[in-house]
């Protein structure tokens, strides 16, 4: 089991990984252990928090888990707050009690300050089984502290492809003889590299593929005119050594019903970036807004330079 830590050091914009000889970057999980629903991790001095899960759908594999805070009044916890995040499995009850079998533990990373949704907590785990999981969550800021504890669900089979899985075979739109820029984006200031190949294209040219799903015109908020600005951003960054496709999650003719591209890739919500290696195998998935920091952070970890 792994727990794997995405750390922004300094407004100097410095990564950070805490890193084990041989293996991706990670936060060692504490050992195994069974706890009832108690939480032995409760302190009777902290204040409850609530956790908001922003997922729509968890999978099997290493999934980026993102999430907000908020204290007893309601208010946001503080982006600058330190975190610490513990998952566990629920195993069976016994004796009238679930048991939860702790699987990792770390720290999480706020993300997206800028965005419109004013941004998330992130953390990527591994979840090795499918049911119900438990994430709790400790957070400190000065001399306050606080507590939460909520629960998912990871599905054993999802409708979106999930890590190391094939993309669908279902090609993705792309600027060809008789298709304009007009025709395959909502973007008002499109970028024509998002949109100049086709994904088996790509897939081709023997480099990793980031592959964005927005509509920025149509999405029922400002998150995929966003996100789609932070990708062009990385775009613009490593566009030389991989390739970068941007797919309207809706169709333009009808904006109230998915693309065909995005209905082929089963995705339960309008905002989705995979990152491919050049197989088309996936090798991180995103769901929701996501800036340039993150994604910038996400594929040094995952891509082989």
């Amino acid at each position: 089991m792994r727990l794997i830590l995405l750390l922004l050091v300094t407004t100097a914009v410095t990564v950070a990984l805490v890193a084990c000889a041989g293996t991706p970057p990670t936060i060692t999980p504490s050992a195994q252990e069974s706890e009832s629903s108690g939480a032995a991790t409760k302190d009777p001095s902290a204040e409850e928090m609530t956790i908001d899960v922003h997922n729509t759908q968890l999978a099997l594999g290493l999934e980026r888990v993102a999430f907000s805070l908020t204290d007893a009044s309601g208010r946001p916890v503080s982006a600058d707050s330190e975190l610490e995040v513990i998952f566990y499995k629920v195993s069976e009850p016994k004796e009238g009690q679930e048991q939860l079998q702790r699987s990792a533990s770390g720290g999480a990373v706020y993300f997206g300050k800028g965005m419109p949704n004013g941004g998330s907590w992130v953390v990527y785990n591994d979840f090795d089984s499918s049911g119900e999981w438990v994430l709790d969550v400790t957070a400190s800021s000065g001399g306050w502290k606080g507590q939460g504890r909520t629960s998912m669900v990871v599905a054993g089979r999802t409708s979106t492809p999930r890590i190391g899985a094939a993309a669908p075979s279902t090609d993705t739109p792309y600027l060809h003889e008789g298709v304009t820029l007009e025709d395959l984006t909502s973007d008002d200031a499109p970028v024509q590299a998002l949109y100049k190949m086709s994904l088996a294209e790509a897939l081709q040219t023997g480099k990793p593929t980031a592959l964005l799903f927005a509509s920025p015109a149509h999405c029922d908020s400002d998150d995929c005119r966003a996100t789609l600005a932070e990708f062009k951003k990385v775009l613009g960054q490593r566009g030389g050594s991989m390739n970068f496709i941007h797919v309207e999650s809706r169709d333009l003719e009808q904006p109230d019903q998915q693309s065909a591209t995005a209905e082929a890739w089963g995705l339960p919500t309008d905002l989705w970036t995979f990152l491919l290696d050049d197989k088309g195998f996936v090798l991180s998935r995103i769901e929701g807004p996501v800036d340039a920091v993150e994604l910038g952070l996400v594929i040094d970890e995952f891509v082989k330079q």
